[in-house]
Formats: structure tokens, sequence, C-alpha cells
């Protein structure tokens, strides 16, 4: 751990309020001291009357830029989880804050990295803005960093609150949409069924040796004989995916590969699974199966 990262943890150990002036306010506080030595020196009693004066309205303008962060304090950090490259959501609860003008600029902390929320909307109640992720993985969030120079830009006031809240940024989407290959079932019962066709059945048939999905199971547990379904176009989609990355530079093109296919298969309906070295998913086609596929890969 450097020496910045140590006093940068020291900073956010405790919920406190920092002011610094900006640029233009250190050239207005450089001006007022070299006033004063003037004054002092040549014993200008109107130059001194003036200098003090803008020394008051100096320390005002310190004390109402505090005040556009006195009192703020957040109810709940809420992220959603998105792919690399794409505008992620984020929405800052405030249980309390000051009247008047609201405009803060928010960062989210992250031990010693920090993204910056492009916040769009405040409120006395509520602060939403969007996250833009480089990188995939999982982000867990330590601090949120709320920072302002209202009204007047000479002083910045910033604020570091304890949070606990997560993002996963997915691998990125790909440009390009390779064909998901879907293969049949091989137990009947073990995926839901998709119907091509106009799926009206015309008549039944002996069975002769055709795929157990034509087979008409109602007749057969009413009957004990096999009896085929005629004029229904029966399939079961299936897509298995395993999650085996090369080394090197073409690991996030691969990832990217299968993320866009995991999401293409949820968008067509394709029930598929994932298998990896220490898990195995599905097959399912809902969306929490799609997100739970999609966290396993941003983080391998």
């Amino acid at each position: 751990m450097n020496l910045k990262s140590f006093i940068l943890r020291q900073f956010r150990k405790r919920v406190r309020v920092y002011i610094l002036p900006t640029k233009m306010g250190g050239y207005l506080n450089g001006l007022i001291f070299l006033m004063f030595l003037l004054s002092v020196g040549y014993s200008n009693n109107l130059l001194l009357i003036f200098t003090l004066l803008l020394f008051g309205l100096n320390l005002i303008w310190v004390i109402q830029t505090h005040y556009f962060l006195r009192g703020l304090r957040p109810g709940a950090v809420a992220t959603q989880n998105g792919h690399v490259g794409t505008s992620i959501p984020v929405q800052v609860r405030w249980a309390s804050s000051p009247r008047g003008n609201l405009k803060w600029n928010l960062t989210l902390v992250r031990e010693d990295h920090a993204e910056a929320v492009a916040t769009h909307f405040h409120s006395e109640h509520e602060s939403q803005g969007t996250l833009r992720f480089k990188r995939r993985g999982h982000y867990r969030w330590e601090h949120l960093k709320v920072h302002t120079d209202m009204p007047f830009g000479l002083y910045q006031v910033w604020i570091y609150f304890p949070v606990t809240s997560s993002t996963y940024a997915f691998p990125e989407l790909s440009s390009t949409r390779a064909p998901v290959e879907v293969r049949p079932s091989e137990q009947e019962g073990e995926l839901p069924v998709e119907r091509a066709g106009s799926g009206e059945v015309s008549h039944l048939n002996s069975y002769h040796g055709e795929h157990s999905n034509r087979i008409s199971w109602k007749h057969y547990a009413r009957s004990g004989q096999l009896i085929i379904k005629e004029g229904e176009a029966l399939r079961s989609s299936k897509v298995d995916f395993v999650l085996e990355p090369p080394a090197g530079a073409l690991k996030e093109e691969y990832l990217s590969k299968l993320a866009t296919q995991l999401v293409d298969c949820r968008a067509q309906g394709i029930a598929f699974t994932l298998k990896t070295s220490a898990s195995f998913r599905g097959p399912a086609c809902s969306d929490q199966h799609l997100v739970e596929c999609l966290k396993e890969i941003s983080v391998c």
C-alpha cells in the first residue's frame, strides 16, 4: 500500500466533510493575502478595510459551499448489472438532504479504484445516473463519494459515505452474431417443447421407433399403448455451453462471443446449459438463469 492509498483510507474511515479552495479560490485567497500585506506595509487603512471586507465575503462563500453537503445522508445505493460498454443505471436514495439547488458529483469507490457516475437527475429524495465499465468483473463498492463546488466554484467540498453494494460488469456483447447450434433433447420431458407449425394434431398412429418427443404420453398413461401424434412438428431446443476460455489476448473475445450467444438464446426462447470447472447450470431459459450464467463468465 503506497502513501496515497493510506491517506485516502484515513479520509474514508469517518463520515466527515472536507473543503478546499478550487483553482480560482486559491487565486482569490492569494490576492487577499497580498492585499493584507500591502495594506499593513504601507499603512493604507482604506485598502485594509477593503481587504477585511473581501475576507468576510470569502468566509461566507466557504460556509455557503459547505452548506451544500451539510445534513446530506444516503439511504440506499442501488446499481444494476450490465455489459461492458453500456450504460448501467445507478440510483441513490437520500435519507436526508439540504434544501436548495441540489447538484452533486457522485463517485463509487472500491479499494483504490473509483468509478464516476454520470448523474442526470437530482432531487431531495434521490439521485439517478449511469456507470460505464471498460473491464468485466465484480465491483464491490465500499464508499460513495459526493463532491460539489456549488454555488460559486471558489471552494470544493466532498464527503465519503460507507455503502454496501456491488455491480457485475458482464463481458461486452459482440457486434457479430454467430448462429446458435440447437440440438434435440435426449430425454422426454427434460426441456420445454417448442412447437413448429400449426400445432394441431390431425390423427394418431402406432409407434414404430420414432423420436420420443412425438409420443402421446397422455394416451400411454390411459391405455398403455405407444401412440405417436401426426400433424404436429415438435422439437425440444437446447444448447450446451462449456466455459473453456483460451489464455492470452483471445480470452476476452471468446467471453464476448459466449455472452452474446447466451443473450441470444434467452431472446429466442432456447433453453441452455453452462458447464464450468466448478459448476453446472441449467437447462433453463429464464432471465434469472441468464444473469447467473453471465455472472459466472464475468469473474472467470
